[in-house]
């Protein structure tokens, strides 16, 4: 929070307690002073990490045709 602090003191209101509990999927914006909550809605595609010889496997596989 610390870090975030130079970012919101422009803001109207304190807002670290509130980003402080925001869940997942929640954000807050702060522009011109006003500090807006955000709820995101997970997407519809499954993501997952590979590692990086997963990734060169699957480059070097190519497109399917």
């Amino acid at each position: 929070m610390e870090k975030m602090r130079p970012m919101l003191v422009d803001a109207q209101v304190d807002s670290t307690a509130k980003i402080a509990t925001q869940t997942t999927g929640e954000f807050h914006v702060a522009r011109a002073g006003k500090v807006t909550r955000i709820k995101a809605e997970p997407s519809v595609l499954r993501t997952e990490q590979l590692s990086d010889d997963e990734l060169l496997r699957l480059a070097a596989r190519g497109s399917p045709p």
